[in-house]
């Protein structure tokens, strides 16, 4: 499939649509996990750390 853009249409970053962009650092994605009680480091990457990552996820009651 080729599209026009690449860019993520989301955010303010306008950065390229990754899976780690989407479902990681766009500001938007990041307002949603918030907003249902999931947080994770800022400092964490999920491309280098996959196992150790997930025990880093909160999820708050």
């Amino acid at each position: 499939m080729v599209l026009d853009s690449y860019s993520c249409e989301l955010c303010i970053l306008q950065r390229e649509e990754t899976l780690h962009h989407l479902f990681i650092r766009c500001n938007f994605v990041v307002a949603c996990w918030e907003t249902i009680g999931i947080t994770y480091p800022r400092t964490w990457d999920s491309e280098s750390s996959n196992t150790s990552g997930k025990n880093e996820i909160v999820h708050s009651s």
